[in-house]
């Protein structure tokens, strides 16, 4: 299975015709439909997996119009395809990723078609559809306590509700009739259920959740449809819509309504019939009485529910909503009970923030407290606030190394003025992820310079200090942690990969902080920033390629880190050895590719070649150890700009991306670094596009447009010069791949 995954991802330029293209394109058909008749491996899970990447391949690697080409084999292969489809969703329904996703581009390109053979996608996407919902919903648990069950965690399944609406508006009326079919009865049921309360209300909410995710998903998204078409499918969104705000009516919470109603920010003007009713009944006689009660609700549910993590969690959203707002701060800063929290806010008082589960709370508790603490200039009331946490950290720096290590000296680190006891803290309980984050988050938020907040004086050593320190912590973390392995092979996200993402970010935001001139450091010879990079780097790449691409969070901060390296470490850059440059170069292709779903990283990678390639173009002629780097790097792998040259190529041409400045920029750069791989590259293109052109016209228009290409444009990198060619590349994509149609 892995072999034809690789055949079906051969790059379009290795053939030499599109005779022969599609004849390999209709022979990688029969052997898929082959397997699917047979079901030849499929039992293996191993296999099944390799299999539905093989088909995202397709679709990957052909146009939806290559593929309804295949006249005498696409109606059976992608019948089949379907079936297998809905299959995969009732047998494995986490295991459909690749499936759902290769759905939605083949759908979103039916726009494109500019042939009225058939595509089957009108009648076989609803079946689709309606089998991914239906296995997703069966996947509900009744408790919330198993851990498939998608409502547990929706951040892994969001990319599969991004590509519901083009599944779910290709044939929208069939598709929303069973979305109807199954969200009302289970409304119905759910609303009976509540009087009186029944044991299957758990699971029926579950479901409606579900529903509501999916039904959202499709609204939430109007896309290239013909105007009639518009106005149908407008309809067909107030059907789903108005269920949505008919659960929701139903789901009243009472409280939480009169809470917003005349609590919330927007109505913090006193309502004198109801506050004179309420002063009456109970005398209550304004909202800041009612804020106090519920505020003391909030204290209440804090101290004797600390186990109990979800009302915790509601209790410390609904606490962060009220001092949120400018107008609703302001009164509980002079309530007498959030005056006692801030001067008693310790374990000791609030036992929830020794709960290991409450890693989060304990963040959202000390942020809402911090922002009433500095609603107003109180020093007093501030050392007050920070003495507690001052007393811990000078108790932990008297210890005994090996003491720091014992459980009952966990800690939640949130002064940096002891930052050597934060750095050993690092070191000592690298493999305990419930130290580190907090620790790492901690200093991704110091050196965050969001908003220009920080700002050292010009004669102030401090944002050097500030670096220094950042680099110490790294350091020792990650060099302990580059030889950790995780308990859990399976898992290894929670145990190493996270830390490592932590670290990138660290690293990432301290370099785009603007407050440190890196070059002091080569120049005094410190080591911070060169040992920062040398850890973090090796941290990055201990992760195999194909695992890193598998969490989406890794993967946006590793190309934002290689990205802000390029952009402002070039030269460093290029000096590591050639097989880490390599292995860098090779990635940033990967982002560039049309395998990955998230555009900042295409745009992040054309960002980093074009910062490498600029400052190859720029020091060509310079004996500096980066350009000898650089020469020995492509002395050993000749091949390596060439083929980022036609993958560029590629990129502009058959990518149907948003980001075409951005891919413009890095190949243009390349051009003038490699100028006579431009006519290769041209001489094979138009042979490779143009075989069957019996008269030669179409490859006379072709050669003419590559000419256009570089029509008025410099040997240089101004910023004129790159706009022009720009432009210039903005024609050639449209008059190519008008002759290619």
């Amino acid at each position: 299975m892995g072999c034809l995954v690789q055949m079906a991802s051969v790059r379009r330029t290795l053939f030499l015709s599109e005779d022969e293209r599609h004849t390999y394109l209709a022979n990688l058909m029969q052997m898929t439909i082959d397997v699917l008749k047979n079901k030849t491996g499929l039992e293996q899970v191993d296999n099944h997996h390799e299999f539905s990447r093989l088909l995202y391949r397709f679709k990957s690697n052909y146009q939806l119009t290559q593929l309804v080409a295949v006249n005498d084999k696409y109606s059976e292969w992608i019948t089949l395809v379907a079936e297998f489809t809905c299959a995969t969703f009732k047998a494995l329904p986490h295991s459909g990723h690749n499936l759902l996703l290769m759905w939605s581009r083949l759908v979103s390109s039916m726009t494109y078609m500019k042939t009225d053979i058939p595509t089957l996608l009108d009648s076989l996407t609803p079946r689709v559809m309606e089998a991914y919902v239906n296995s997703m919903l069966n996947d509900i648990d009744e408790d919330g306590t198993d851990e498939d069950d998608p409502l547990r965690n929706i951040e892994p399944i969001q990319e599969e509700l991004e590509a519901l609406p083009y599944l779910g508006r290709c044939n929208y009326a069939t598709t929303s009739s069973h979305i109807v079919s199954l969200f009302d009865p289970r409304a119905q049921a759910y609303q009976q259920s509540t009087q009186p309360p029944s044991p299957s209300g758990s699971l029926l909410e579950g479901q409606l959740a579900w529903m509501v995710y999916v039904m959202g998903a499709v609204i939430g998204a109007r896309i290239g449809f013909t105007p009639v078409q518009t106005e149908e499918h407008d309809a067909i969104d107030g059907e789903l819509s108005y269920r949505v705000f008919q659960l929701m009516q139903l789901h009243d919470q009472r409280l939480m309504q009169f809470r917003k109603m005349y609590v919330s920010e927007q109505a913090m003007s006193t309502n004198s019939r109801l506050y004179a009713r309420l002063a009456e009944r109970i005398g209550i006689a304004d909202d800041a009485m009612v804020m106090n009660m519920i505020i003391t609700k909030i204290v209440r549910n804090l101290k004797f529910w600390a186990s109990d993590i979800g009302i915790v969690t509601k209790s410390l959203t609904l606490f962060n909503e009220l001092a949120s707002g400018y107008s609703s701060s302001k009164i509980m800063c002079k309530m007498d009970v959030v005056v006692e929290i801030l001067e008693h806010h310790t374990s000791q008082h609030f036992p929830f923030l020794d709960v290991d589960g409450n890693v989060r709370n304990r963040t959202t508790f000390y942020s809402t407290l911090s922002r009433m603490l500095f609603m107003e200039p109180h020093t007093v009331r501030f050392a007050s606030f920070m003495q507690p946490f001052k007393n811990q950290l000078v108790a932990l720096q008297s210890m005994h190394p090996e003491a720091l290590r014992q459980e009952n000296y966990k800690f939640l680190p949130s002064y940096p003025e002891h930052t050597p006891l934060l750095v050993r803290a690092a070191e000592v309980w690298a493999d305990t992820p419930a130290i580190t984050s907090p620790l790492l988050k901690l200093f991704s938020e110091l050196v965050h310079n969001k908003s220009g907040r920080i700002s050292f004086p010009v004669s102030s050593p401090d944002g050097y200090l500030l670096f220094r320190e950042t680099s110490k912590l790294l350091v020792a973390y990650g060099q302990r942690l580059v030889r950790h392995t995780p308990a859990d092979p399976k898992d290894p996200y929670a145990d190493k990969y996270k830390g490592i993402w932590q670290c990138m970010v660290v690293l990432t935001r301290a370099l785009l902080g603007n407050y440190v001139n890196f070059g002091v450091f080569a120049l005094y010879g410190d080591p911070a920033l060169s040992n920062a990079l040398q850890v973090v780097l090796q941290l990055v790449l201990s992760i195999p390629f194909p695992e890193l691409t598998a969490y989406p969070k890794v993967v946006r901060a590793y190309y934002a880190f290689i990205s802000t390296l390029c952009q402002m470490h070039t030269s460093a850059l290029l000096e590591l050895d050639t097989p880490v440059f390599v292995q860098i170069l090779s990635s940033l292709k990967e982002g560039l590719s049309s395998l990955t779903t998230i555009t900042s990283v295409s745009s992040q990678s054309c960002d980093a070649l074009d910062h490498i390639f600029t400052f190859v173009v720029e020091n060509k002629t310079k004996d500096i150890p980066a350009m000898r780097s650089f020469a020995a790097h492509t002395a050993s792998h000749a091949e390596m700009l060439p083929q980022m040259l036609e993958l560029l190529f590629q990129a502009l041409l058959f990518e149907d991306n948003a980001n075409q400045w951005a891919v413009s920029r890095p190949l243009f750069s390349l051009l003038l670094l490699i100028p006579t791989h431009f006519s290769v590259l041209r001489d094979q293109f138009v042979a490779s596009q143009m075989s069957g052109d019996a008269d030669g016209e179409k490859r006379q228009k072709l050669v003419e447009a590559f000419g256009k290409l570089m029509t008025d444009v410099k040997d240089n990198l101004m910023p004129k010069n790159r706009e022009k060619f720009t432009q210039n590349a903005t024609v050639f994509k449209n008059e190519v791949k008008a002759l290619l149609v």
